[in-house]
């Protein structure tokens, strides 16, 4: 690129988008995993629970904290269901936007004209993806807390079945 302002900063703004986007897809992996997480304990517990504990019925206490458990872990994996929904803007710059760089009135241009509308419609794109990544993140974030309660109602919940009265 060249040495001017608009250059660099075009080259800032496009550097952003990307991280933006590395960031989404980090959040994205990361809701998989706790999908995995938060889906896998309880039914691993459930045989364990059987085996351990052979012909003793679950009831009282610890069916509602085997009820209980269940919901914590299944909504942990709903958040991080929601955390991988996509979103609803596009990543690609609105061709509109494309369009009017390609007409005849701009066609003659300099080329810094063009560079600074890419750059304008990238941070256009910036900010939606800016929204998304940090309404991902909050869902994910969530998630993990709920996985994490859920992990140590479930560890308390196999200790009462096992060792309790």
């Amino acid at each position: 690129m060249g040495d001017k302002a608009g250059d660099a900063a075009a080259e800032f703004v496009d550097k952003q988008l990307t991280y933006l986007r590395e960031r989404r897809t980090s959040i994205e992996t990361r809701a998989i995993s706790l999908i995995t997480i938060a889906a896998l304990p309880a039914p691993i517990a459930a045989v364990f629970v059987t085996l351990t504990s052979p012909g003793k019925p679950i009831k009282g206490c610890a069916l509602v904290g085997a009820f209980v458990v269940v919901a914590i872990l299944l909504a942990a994996a709903g958040f991080g269901v929601v955390a991988l929904t996509p979103r609803k803007a596009s990543d690609l710059v609105d061709t509109t936007a494309l369009r009017s760089l390609l007409s005849e009135e701009h066609w003659g241009k300099p080329e810094e004209k063009a560079r600074r509308a890419i750059a304008v419609a990238q941070l256009d794109m910036t900010d939606d993806t800016e929204k998304v990544v940090t309404r991902k993140g909050k869902w994910l974030r969530s998630g993990f807390i709920l996985a994490v309660a859920g992990l140590a109602a479930l560890a308390g919940w196999v200790l009462l079945v096992t060792r309790g009265p």
